[in-house]
Formats: C-alpha cells, structure tokens, sequence
C-alpha cells in the first residue's frame, strides 16, 4: 500500500498544477501569492555534462531489475541511472526503488527512510518534455495553482549549481520542490520536509550530472494508473449516446506538447460552446499541466432555476497576454445566448431567486443584478477578505463570508454574516482552524439555514459553536451537508460515516475511505467508489441514505479516476484520469460503463431544460442570408425566443445548421427593445448584426436624449455580434422614426458599415 501511495504522489506531483486532496494538512495560509521573503529573480543557466553523451543499444532489462546502479561504502550509497543522467549519494541506512510503470511527463525514483519507519525521503524526477526555457513558465505555474498558500521561492546551490527552490507546498506532508537543469533537461527534487534538514542539504550538495548512455525509448514498461497492472485484454469500449436533458462540459488534456490553448467543449456539441471562443477558453496549456484542480473551486455554476450558467474563466491566469475569453461568463442555456459580465474571473455565486449573483474581488464583496443595468454593489470590505468562501443562506437574506488571519498555529478564519442589502454585517466570534490549501465548499449553510459549516466547524447564526472537531482524522477528508437533509456526509482518513447538525456520528456508510463519492440528484441516494484490495479494480456502490442500505453496482472501468458525477438523466459520469477519458453508467445495479468522452477532463454535468420550440405565431420577413448560406438575419415580431414577448418586431439570427434562433436585439436586462425594429443587417460571414433602435436599455452609455417634443432617447445604430452578445452603439443624435429611411450593409468581416 505504501508503494501505491507513493506512485499516486510521483504521477501527481510530476504535474504542477494538479487536484489536491480535498482538506490537505494544517499550514500558513496568507493571502494569493504573498511572498514573506525578497525573491531574487534567476535565470538557470543548464550545467553541461562533463562528457558527450552516447546513448548506446537498448541493454536487456528483465521485469523488476533496477536501471540504475547501487555500490555501498563507508555507510555511504551511490546511484547511477544512465537514463537520466544523474548520480546521487546518500546515507546508506535510507532505502532506494525504481517504480517502474511509465507516467506520461516524468521518470524517476524515490528515496525512503527503509522498512522500519516507512517514511518517504525524496522523489527525483526528470521531466520529460519540459525543457530549461520553459522552466520559468512551469514554476510560476506551480506557484499560480495553489493562491492561498504563501509559496516562497529562493534561489538554492545544489549540484555545483544554482536551483530553484519552491516551499511550502501540499501533500499528506508539507514538501520543498527543487528544480534544476542540465543539457536542456529538466529536474524536479521532490522533498518531503520543510524546511529542508542538513540530510537534505548534503543530498543536494552531492547530486551530480552524467552522461546518460540508455534511452528511455528503452525502458518498455506498463502504463501506470494507480495500482500495479494486470495483464489483461483491452477491449474497445462501447460509446455511449448524450441524452437530452443532461450536458457534459469538459477540457481537451492533450498536453502540454500536442495543443496550445484548454478549450472548453460540450457533449453532446452545443451553442454557444460550438463557438471559437471556447477553442481558447482557460488559457495556454503552458500555464497548467492539468485544469482538473481548476474546478474545485472555479466551477461552473447553474443558476437555480437551471436557465443560465456562470462560467469563470481563467484565461492564462491573469498575467498578461490574457485571452479574449477571460472573465466571468452568464450562458443563457436555452438559446444559448453569451455574453460577459466582469473581465475577470471570479468565484461567484447565485442567490437563491437566481436574480443577482455574489463575488470577492479586490479585498471587496460584491453583488451584482442580472435583470438590467444595474452596475456592481459594494456590500463589505476587509483586507483579510477571502475571494473563495462565499455562500449564500437559502432565504436569501444573508452571505456567509471569511477573513483569513495567522497565529502560532496556522491560518484562522472568521465568519462574517453580510445582508446582501449593505446592512452592517456581523461578526461570528468562533475562530476557525483552516486547511493548507482551503476550497470554496467549506464554508457552507445548512438546508435549513440554521447552522453553518466552516471547514471542521459546525456554527449556529449566533456564532456559538456546536461542535469544533466533526472528524479527527479532517486532514485528508471532506465534509458535506446532505443535499436536503440537516444531516452531515463525513469522509475522514479512515471511513465514511454520517453525522447529525451537532456533529455526532449517526451511522457507519464504509469503514474504508472512498476514493469518490456523489450525491443524486434528489438527494436520496449516494454513490462511491473503493477500490478493492486484491485485485486492484475500483467498485462502485449504491447507499439509500434513508434506509442506510447498501448495494454493490458495478465495476468502474478503469484503475483510478478523479470524480464521479450524478446527471440528471440517471447516470453516473466518471472522469478517468488514468486514461484521459470520461465515461458515462447508468445509476442502477449491474450496469456497464460506455465511453463518452476521450482524451478529456470533466468539467461538469449541467441540467438542461427543454428548449421552446422556434415556431412564430406572428410576421417574420427582411431576411439577410450570410455567404456561406449558414445564418439568416431577419424581422419578426413573432415569438422565436423565450425572452419576453411584446409584440414589437425584433431582430433575429437563425443558424440554419443547428436549427436555432438568436434575439440579436437584445437590452441589457436580456428581453426585446420596446420600438419595432425596421432595418436589418448581416455581415458576409455572418457573426455581425446592424440595426437602428431608440430603446436605451441596449448598451450602459445610451444617456442620450434628442431636442425635440420626443422625450426618450434618441435613435442610434447599434452593431452586436449576435453569438456573444457584446454590442457598440453608434449615436445619431436624430429623433426617432429615421430608421427605416435608410438602407444597410456590413462588409464580410464585419467591420465597416
């Protein structure tokens, strides 16, 4: 067990920016990327090897026998891998073992403190594809994937050299990352301690290059996915069909060699996310080596009557180039209508009527109105202000919110209660102990607003505690409120138990822990993987949460995956890391799994409702018809969309391939302008959209009002690219009633009119 656990930690640590377990161990929490130290900027100039390399014929290496080479001296032990061009000498009392399974983007061993104690020393690895001038890049990503831990970066000698060292960083223990470079290879230290020992630091000091003289083209071994493979046929997996009421989001993770950009897809293909918009969606692939730990707390989310979709978007986080895409995005899911609300991401979240949303930015919480052109509220402000923990209370009267302080022990949060109306907010007295890498579902109301979790804590409305430790092995465990329950779903170090709204344990679902766990729709009934023993496969099981029965349901159909989602249409989704595929069972017993998706990560799986029919029950004419035939802008004063309908004309866009009509004049609180529109017109590739309004609800800079006996606003020409919704107006400065006097025409590309 011990192995796998370190195998586990090679394949994920080998990756800078990957899932980190749920509640890792306590540490320093500051604010995003505060640095305590100076950090002084270096270039790492890569160390030659003493000699030429020469890679020689592929030697016979039989199952199980070490690459590299051990001799023993005076208490001291030297080892050489001609793979990776490196030989290291360490106390010979410490143990070394080559795993040998391949991981995708490292090779390496690690280094423990032999059978008796079982404690892991070091992992060397080299990182295979990774070269010295993209090392900068990748260490600013490691530091960018977890923002709320104060990672330091110190410039180091190791190897007769100088490295980089990055510390604090998570795992079942605080670890130190050294990085160093040779012949345009890449080397990553992987230390589990901080700060590092002298045992450490002589490690370092004898670490040295030399030429490699075996290929990794050499080393023919097994995949590795978590547990030790079984020789097995692999059979061609079945693939399932989408269903119409559930959409699968996911992210291509063909990287970072094969693809520049992690896009953002839809299963099955769906507007908007069919537009070239999403191709680019979370930014380079050079700033992440996986998105999966992105989403913890960067998810999209459904708004509660299941119409729109907030879709945060990192966009190369946020340093600059930043792409077109970054943001916060509002989907409207029914016509598939986009537009962008801030132009940065943020964690936000909808208040329970669905009409506004709230977020942290800049120290600042905010709420913001979706029904118009209400601008971004101010509520509350505090510089220790965290821009992950916000909920809101089920009726809708409050937000739950946490500052993040220090003392001897690590990081303290404070509750505060703020009225989304910018009331006064209050202070919960309770000081909470927090986790070294917090996420955004530990801080959450219960179903009935009457408690509050705040990571290991159970608080009531007055602050008064209920009970402090819900689970004393919380350090690598979860802890959740039942979908509809006052009930508490517990997962610690050990097994997975229930527990009432005062923390008390009520019922004992596994006494192991579960790899992966989902609640159903409905909230009756969880689902959870564990991975059985002997033979390395993972089971699924089913628990009715009423009846506390539980029922094996099948075989997964991989090794290792990283979540398992509940849809709406009654299946069960899971993301298969080991392979890069997402597949799709149905929630019932004895079901067989079907591909859904490959080379993907899931994102998430999103209710859809049904779509109105595009049929007019009034006029449509004036159409304009793209070059290439596939969109069609006209009139109509006929309901083709489910925005509000009142009778005006208005102008639509239809794309012919996907069947579907698109209210291009659109106001900001997202219905039909009040005048009948009379002109209309359409860009040669059909992106661009003109015509003439005086409703001045369009665009927030229509303040506008024409010097006649008309009181409103004047005519103007508005300009929108009807696929995403952002739209210029043109002042005219004329009453209205001008419009259909003239005569339109956008050039192809839609930039002169």
């Amino acid at each position: 067990m011990r192995y796998l656990m370190l195998l586990l930690f090679m394949a994920v640590l080998a990756a800078c920016a990957t899932a980190p377990t749920p509640i890792p161990p306590t540490a320093t929490a500051v604010p995003p990327n505060h640095v305590t130290t100076e950090v002084r900027e270096v270039t790492l100039e890569p160390s030659p090897l003493p000699e030429t390399a020469v890679i020689q014929p592929c030697p016979d290496i039989e199952p199980g026998e070490m690459v590299g080479s051990v001799t023993e001296e005076d208490g001291r032990s030297t080892y050489i891998n001609p793979v990776m061009g490196i030989q290291v000498e360490y106390p010979a009392s410490l143990r070394l073992t080559e795993p040998q399974y391949e991981t995708p983007d490292s090779y390496g061993f690690f280094i423990d403190e032999g059978r008796a104690a079982e404690r892991p020393f070091v992992m060397v690895n080299w990182l295979i594809g990774l070269t010295a001038e993209q090392l900068e890049t990748h260490i600013q990503a490691v530091i960018d994937a977890y923002p709320t831990i104060p990672v330091e970066r110190e410039t180091i000698a190791a190897a007769g050299q100088e490295a980089i060292l990055l510390a604090p960083l998570p795992g079942a223990e605080t670890t130190s990352h050294v990085y160093l470079t040779a012949n345009n290879r890449v080397y990553q230290l992987i230390f589990w301690q901080y700060p590092l020992n002298e045992t450490a630091r002589q490690f370092l000091d004898g670490f040295r290059f030399v030429p490699p003289t075996v290929g990794y083209n050499c080393l023919d071994w097994p995949a590795y996915d978590g547990v030790p493979p079984v020789p097995t046929a692999t059979p061609v997996p079945d693939p399932a069909e989408p269903a119409a009421e559930t959409l699968l989001l996911y992210t291509a993770v063909t990287t970072p060699t094969n693809t520049t950009y992690w896009g953002l897809a839809s299963w099955p293909a769906a507007p908007p996310f069919t537009e070239e918009l999403f191709a680019t969606f979370y930014g380079r692939t050079a700033h992440a080596e996986d998105m999966r730990r992105y989403f913890f707390n960067f998810r999209p989310q459904p708004s509660p009557d299941g119409r729109y979709l907030l879709l945060p978007s990192v966009g190369g986080y946020g340093r600059p180039p930043q792409d077109e895409s970054t943001g916060l995005w509002l989907v409207d899911l029914v016509d598939g209508h986009l537009r962008r609300l801030l132009p940065r991401p943020v964690i936000a979240g909808w208040s329970p009527d669905g009409r506004q949303i709230a977020y942290v930015q800049d120290n600042a919480l905010y709420t913001r109105a979706l029904d118009g052109a209400a601008a971004p509220q101010p509520i509350f402000t505090h510089p220790d202000l965290s821009s992950i923990f916000i909920d809101w209370s089920p009726d809708g009267r409050q937000l739950a919110a946490m500052t993040i302080s220090q003392n001897e022990t690590g990081p303290i949060g404070t509750v505060w209660l703020v009225p989304p109306d910018g009331a006064a907010p209050q202070q919960l007295p309770a000081a909470i102990p927090l986790s070294f890498e917090p996420v955004r579902s530990q801080l959450a109301w219960s179903p009935d607003g009457r408690y509050l979790l705040a990571a290991n804590t159970i608080l009531d409305l007055s602050g008064n505690v209920a009970i402090e430790y819900v689970a004393a092995e919380y350090a690598i465990g979860l802890i959740t409120w039942l979908p509809e329950e006052n009930r508490l779903l517990v997962v610690d170090g050990e097994r997975m138990w229930l527990a009432d709204a005062a923390g008390r344990e009520t019922a004992v679902i596994s006494e192991k822990r579960p790899s992966t766990w989902a609640f159903s729709p409905d909230g009756r009934q969880l689902a959870w993987a564990q991975k059985v023993e002997e033979s390395g496969q993972i089971a699924i099981y089913f628990t009715d949460l009423s009846t506390l029965e539980t029922q094996f349901a099948a075989m997964a159909p991989t090794r290792g995956f990283f979540q398992m989602r509940w849809g709406p249409d009654g299946r069960l989704y899971l993301d298969d890391w080991a392979q890069n595929r997402i597949w799709a069972m149905e929630a019932r017993l004895r079901s067989t799994a079907q591909l859904a998706v490959e080379d993907a990560a899931l994102v998430a799986i999103i209710p859809l409702l049904t779509p109105p029919a595009n049929q007019s029950d009034g006029w449509s004419g004036n159409p304009v018809v793209s070059d290439d035939g596939r969109v069609v802008a006209f009139l109509s004063n006929g309901k083709l969309t489910d925005h509000t309908h009142n009778g005006r004309t208005a102008v639509y866009a239809r794309d012919l391939a996907a069947e579907q009509n698109w209210l291009a004049s659109l106001t900001l609180s997202w219905q039909r302008p009040f005048d009948d529109i009379q002109s209309v017109a359409l860009s040669g590739n059909g992106r661009t959209v003109a015509f003439y309004s005086f409703d001045g609800r369009l665009t927030l800079d229509d303040n506008d009002s024409c010097q006649t006996d008309f009181a409103g606003p004047c005519e103007d020409l508005y300009v929108t690219d009807w696929k995403t919704g952002e739209i210029e107006r043109i002042p005219l400065g004329r009453t209205s009633g001008l419009g259909a006097d003239y005569t339109m025409a956008l050039s192809a590309d839609g930039r002169k009119l």
